[in-house]
C-alpha cells in the first residue's frame, strides 16, 4: 500500500510539479523581457545625459572663449581710447589757441581773410588729421564695432545648441586683435 501510495502521489506530483515550473519559466521570462526592456530604456537615459553634459561642455566653453575675447578687446580698446583722448585735449588746446589768434586779428587781416575766402581752420577737423591721427580714429572705431558685436552675438540657437554665428565672431575679434599688436 505504501508503494501504491508513492505511485499515486508521483502521479499527482508530476504534472503538479511540471505546472509550477512551467509557470515559474514564464514568469523568468516575463521578467528576462522587462529587463531587456528596462536595460534598454535605462542606456536611452544614460545617451541623453551624456548629450546634454557634451552640450553644455559646449557652452561652457564658447561663453569662455568670448568672457575671455570681450576681456581682451575691452583691454584695447581702453588703450586705445586714452591714446585717443589724449590726442583730442591737444587739439581742444591747440583749437582754443588758433581761434584766440584767429579772433585778435586786426581789422585789416580780417578784411583780407574776407577778400582771399580764407575760413578758421579748426583741428578738430577730421580732414586737418595726420595720417596716426587717422589711423587711431579708425582703430577705436573698429574696437568699439568688434566690442558691440561680441556683446550682441548670439551665443545659442532656438534649439539650444552653440551658433557658428558666436564662433566666427570669436575668430575675427581673435584676428583684429593679433593685428593691432604688430601695430
Amino acid at each position: 500500500m505504501a508503494g501504491g501510495t508513492a505511485i499515486l502521489g508521483g502521479v499527482i506530483a508530476g504534472p503538479a510539479l511540471a505546472i509550477i515550473g512551467y509557470s515559474a519559466a514564464s514568469k523568468s521570462e516575463k521578467a528576462l523581457t522587462e529587463a531587456f526592456e528596462m536595460e534598454s530604456e535605462i542606456r536611452e537615459a544614460i545617451e541623453q545625459v551624456e548629450n546634454g553634459n557634451a552640450l553644455l561642455v559646449s557652452i561652457r566653453e564658447r561663453s569662455e572663449e568670448m568672457r575671455a575675447v570681450i576681456s581682451d578687446l575691452r583691454a584695447r580698446y581702453l588703450s586705445v581710447l586714452s591714446n585717443a583722448e589724449k590726442m583730442v585735449s591737444i587739439k581742444l588746446a591747440q583749437k582754443g589757441e588758433a581761434e584766440a589768434a584767429w579772433n585778435q586779428a586786426g581789422m585789416i587781416t580780417k578784411a583780407l581773410r574776407k577778400v582771399k575766402g580764407a575760413k578758421f581752420q579748426d583741428p578738430l577737423d577730421f580732414t586737418s588729421f595726420s595720417q596716426s591721427e587717422k589711423d587711431l580714429y579708425s582703430l577705436l572705431n573698429l574696437f568699439g564695432v568688434a566690442l558691440y558685436r561680441m556683446i550682441k552675438v548670439k551665443i545659442l540657437d532656438e534649439d539650444g545648441l552653440v551658433t557658428t554665428e558666436s564662433e566666427g565672431s570669436v575668430a575675427e575679434a581673435r584676428l583684429l586683435l593679433k593685428g593691432s599688436n604688430s601695430q
